[in-house]
């Protein structure tokens, strides 16, 4: 799979929109003002702080670019994306989930491992708890069987959905995109959290 969906895209332009997600305090709304403003990622990284600024970004996030956790965070998504069934799907690109680009601020990325073409499918996010109950698992696992059976997509976000990670630690890829379900890792890092 190739690293990037377009073939308009540069990997340097690719590099660039991965540090710009990983910054601090830049969630969808604020990587959207920082394209249109800007009108790459790469420009908006080397445009001046006070560019940044005039946009009413906070100055920890112009601050951030040149940090090498945010370098080190775009070149790991990078290895990762070089992984075999791994993909990202970028705001801009004509294969994004037509019903997520609709939502207020959609993801601008949405990094996927598996078969991007499941996004299309109805789909419900489960939540769990960090300490749930063995009946709470047990229920849990028989909801997402029972929809997926009635051909919703189950989304998790790994880390998040403690109860579907080790309800289904186990299994294989092969058996969750069976059943329907799909991870969806979104990269922010830990200090970022918040805006998850």
């Amino acid at each position: 799979m190739p690293l990037f969906e377009k073939e308009r895209s540069s990997p340097a332009e690719l590099e660039a929109r991965l540090r710009v997600h990983r910054l601090p305090e830049v969630g969808p709304k604020r990587f959207s003002r920082l394209m249109e403003a800007f009108g790459s990622a790469s420009s908006a990284l080397s445009a001046p702080a006070s560019a940044w600024r005039a946009l009413g970004l906070p100055g920890t996030c112009a601050e951030a670019r040149r940090d090498p956790l945010v370098r080190d965070g775009a070149s790991a998504a990078l290895a990762w994306l070089e992984r075999p069934g791994q993909h990202l799907l970028m705001w801009d690109d004509p294969c994004y989930p037509a019903l997520l680009a609709q939502i207020a601020d959609p993801p601008p990325l949405i990094f996927i491992a598996g078969d991007p073409s499941i996004l299309e499918r109805p789909q419900l996010g489960m939540v769990g708890s960090r300490r749930a109950s063995r009946p709470g698992l047990d229920t849990a696992k028989a909801f997402a069987r029972s929809l997926a059976g009635a051909g919703f997509v189950i989304c998790t976000q790994p880390g998040r959905c403690r109860f579907c990670d080790h309800q289904w630690s186990g299994a294989g890829h092969r058996r969750r995109c069976a059943s329907g379900r799909i991870g969806c890792r979104w990269a922010y890092n830990r200090r970022a959290r918040h805006r998850a």
